[in-house]
């Protein structure tokens, strides 16, 4: 009896000591879910005065000249805002971001020089899976004959989109998934048709 009373002695001791380790810690499984960077998104209309601070910057035009920069239009998805603005001899759309309270441009990406009388419209396109927004294709231009009042956009899966360019005198359209390099314009003004483009 004296020896089994020992032996549970020993035993309780033995255990008792082991607790006195510091408990270690359980595997972690999966961990957190990153979508992105984290605060990255669109801006508010409140951040285009940084958005135009920021173009003039990178132009290297000073903020007093007469009308240096004028937003034309501005357009928001899940990630990313565009911007579409015009500068002297300088057209173009604005991809920018928001981070925390940071605004900051990712790309520009111009518009060729237009005319009023020859090259009525002109546009440039962003495709799909580009390192943006890739699950958006964009369409933008400018409008630079003063009588054009409206633009059609037919894509290659016959959808269409009409825009009134009366006041912003631009354009963007965004296409999810879509290659927008493919796509026929048509400029109407009063009387119908005054200018078109085709590359389906």
């Amino acid at each position: 009896m004296r020896k089994l009373f020992g032996i549970g002695l020993l035993v309780c001791l033995i255990v008792l000591g082991g607790c006195n380790n510091p408990p270690q810690a359980l595997p972690k499984t999966g961990g957190p879910v990153i979508k992105g960077v984290i605060g990255q998104g669109p801006i508010s209309e409140l951040d285009l005065p940084s958005v135009e601070r920021q173009l003039l910057d990178q132009a290297g035009i000073r903020e007093d000249t007469e009308r240096p920069l004028v937003i034309r239009q501005t357009v928001h998805t899940k990630r990313v805002s565009y911007v579409l603005y015009s500068m002297p001899n300088n057209d173009g759309l604005a991809v920018v971001t928001k981070q925390g309270n940071e605004v900051k441009i990712l790309e520009r990406i111009p518009v060729p020089p237009g005319d009023p009388n020859m090259n009525l419209v002109s546009y440039n396109t962003i495709i799909a899976g580009n390192p943006w927004d890739p699950d958006n294709g964009v369409l933008f231009g400018m409008v630079y004959n003063p009588y054009i009042t409206s633009i059609e956009t037919f894509f290659r899966d016959t959808s269409k989109e009409r825009i009134d360019v009366t006041n912003s005198r631009g354009f963007i359209v965004i296409r999810p998934g879509t290659d927008t390099r493919f796509v026929q314009i048509n400029a109407i003004g009063k009387g119908g048709l005054w200018w078109t483009k085709d590359t389906r």
